[in-house]
């Protein structure tokens, strides 16, 4: 037994146990729905305790393996109920976590059933607002984060504890690539490194404590990479297809269809190349045909399952109503929400030149109505106005980071060697040099695929395809350094690397770091606004424009009542002569927006 096996073996199954019981918690609410019923305590504490028992029980087991699996289960119990604690102590302050994020999970936590009724139906006597846009997101996007977040939210009666979903991905994430890692050869500090720097991207760090989902929708595109890439190279490598993967790849394709539509067009983008090469394989009969066929049927039934049943909110619900699956955001009845969010420079460009002008423009928030030109910029140079834009979810152009163009050029440049010369070298094409460069070889075709998507690259929350050639080139650079421990350019390179990696997210962990000093002032004017609608009892709340999350908070502290009666949205931003008008009103957003 290696080194710290037994260590690993308890994180990954802690990790799947994370991850599952989002799948699973999300699983039985659909049920329930289905059934015609809301979402109560029942669904937070049933699925909790499925998860556990089908854990216990699968596979097999003898006392030393139950006493891992006790230690597992029990650091899951641990990370799951820190999480919910930590979240509920940090308020987001987004525009789009406090408008139609929380403003669905609070809904569906008060009553709201999606299978059977629209928000805006549901909500017209407690909001007064049919006909705002933001009910065209709430019906019709993609719901799972929001489906867990109000089981949670339900049971801890804190809107904020649904953004604990962030925590226990990634954590899942993070723990289960450790074992990925080391299982493609890595050493163990060399898993851990590569583990952190993949999970913990800059999109994923400015959204961590936000109800933002592109952060996890990255985490969950990984985990499904880094998953069927594993699967390929075992079952060539041992001539088996490994059970223990089938659970992650499983959760990694519902979680990632589901938290954005943009999950559907990651999984085809990421399966396209493998599946390619798995085929001729195949056809080769280089694999089993049991094997090939038990994955191409695990791979189908998993995405119809995705679509199907953890989707039927949204995919099944939006061809019934609007005739495209898709809606809003792909087909003939789209909306966009794209063309005044970019900067001028960018209309008109190709996808390749939107990417390559971001990644090589100071860190902005520049839109086509900011006035304000992109400035280019020299790799590794930056200024104090640049890093303060990324105190924000999702910085628009230089997305990434400072130092992402050095990055991007040192990332590509490694790839570019590494694939050039692994060509040009005879190797046994069942041996790991040949299977992993193969393996990089279709991942890297599998961001170009998703490159020439209409997926808007250029703006980081969007992108996580081009994030995952950070930590591949991490990878490359790490096998050449254990094929060549000695060589001092290769030592120089790994340091160079690393450290750029760790300048560049710093900005982002630095801003996260100081978000509990914001909250002090959130909940001082929840104490004000409370004390004042004490004193006052007759006294109505005014909510600047539509924010539906805000609402929620003050509902969870007594503020407002659930069936609106003391408090009304003001559809424009509160000003002096609002409060002139309305001096009978608290007025409240100062804080949260």
């Amino acid at each position: 037994m290696k080194k710290y096996d037994k260590l690993f073996k308890i994180l990954y199954e802690c990790g799947i146990l994370l991850v599952g019981f989002i799948v699973v918690d999300v699983f039985i609410s659909i049920v329930l729905f289905c059934l015609k019923l809301h979402i109560s305590v029942i669904n937070f504490w049933a699925s909790l305790i499925i998860t556990m028992l089908v854990y216990l029980l699968i596979g097999k087991n003898n006392n030393r393996i139950y006493v891992e699996k006790a230690i597992s289960v029990l650091l899951f119990l641990v990370i799951l109920f820190s999480s919910i604690f930590v979240a509920s102590k940090i308020y987001d302050s987004s525009y789009d976590g406090n408008s139609y994020h929380k403003g669905a999970i609070g809904m569906m936590a008060h009553g709201w059933n999606p299978v059977y009724e629209t928000a805006e139906d549901y909500s017209d006597n407690i909001f007064h607002i049919r006909g705002a846009k933001i009910f065209t997101w709430i019906d019709h996007y993609q719901n799972l984060s929001w489906i867990f977040g109000a089981t949670v939210y339900r049971v801890f009666g804190n809107i904020e504890t649904a953004k604990s979903l962030n925590f226990l991905l990634i954590g899942g994430v993070l723990f289960i690539l450790m074992n990925y890692f080391r299982r493609f050869r890595f050493k163990n500090s060399q898993s851990i490194i590569l583990a952190f720097v993949t999970v913990f991207s800059p999109v994923v760090l400015s959204q961590f404590f936000s109800f933002y989902i592109d952060g996890n929708l990255a985490v969950a595109f990984y985990l499904y990479i880094a998953t069927i890439s594993l699967i390929i190279f075992e079952l060539i490598k041992q001539k088996r297809l490994s059970g223990d993967l089938i659970f992650p790849f499983f959760f990694s394709i519902c979680i990632l269809a589901n938290l954005k539509l943009t999950g559907i067009l990651l999984i085809a983008a990421g399966t396209l190349p493998l599946a390619v090469y798995l085929t001729v394989l195949f056809v080769k009969k280089k694999i089993e045909a049991a094997d090939y066929w038990k994955l191409f049927g695990t791979t189908i039934a998993s995405i119809l399952f995705a679509i199907l049943v953890i989707g039927s909110t949204s995919y099944v619900k939006n061809t019934i109503t609007m005739h495209n699956p898709f809606y809003p955001l792909l087909g003939d009845n789209r909306s966009d929400i794209i063309t005044t969010m970019q900067p001028a420079e960018l209309m008109g460009k190709n996808q390749l030149e939107k990417l390559l002008i971001s990644i090589f423009s100071r860190s902005d928030n520049v839109q086509l109505y900011s006035w304000k030109a992109l400035e280019y910029k020299l790799p590794l140079t930056w200024n104090t106005e640049e890093i303060n834009s990324l105190n924000i979810t999702d910085t628009r152009i230089g997305g990434f980071g400072i130092f992402y163009s050095f990055i991007f050029i040192i990332s590509i440049l490694t790839i570019a060697i590494y694939l050039v010369k692994a060509c040009s070298m005879k190797m046994e094409t069942d041996s790991d040099g040949a299977l992993k460069r193969i393996i990089v070889g279709c991942i890297l075709a599998s961001i170009l695929i998703y490159l020439v998507l209409p997926t808007e690259n250029w703006w980081a929350r969007y992108a996580p395809n081009i994030y995952l050639l950070t930590p591949i080139a991490l990878a490359i650079i790490f096998g050449k350094m254990n094929r060549s421990p000695k060589n001092n350019l290769i030592k120089a390179t790994l340091a160079v690397f690393v450290t750029v990696i760790f300048l560049n997210q710093l900005p982002f962990i630095y801003f996260r770091a100081i978000t509990p000093e914001g909250n002090r002032i959130v909940k001082t004017e929840l104490m004000e606004a409370k004390d004042y609608i004490e004193r006052n009892p007759e006294a109505k709340v005014i909510i600047n424009n539509h924010y539906m999350g805000v609402f929620y908070n003050l509902l969870d502290r007594g503020i407002v009542r659930a069936d609106g009666s003391n408090f009304e949205f003001l559809k424009r931003e509160i000003d002096r002569e609002a409060k002139e008008k309305h001096p009978h009103v608290f007025f409240w957003g100062r804080a949260l927006y």
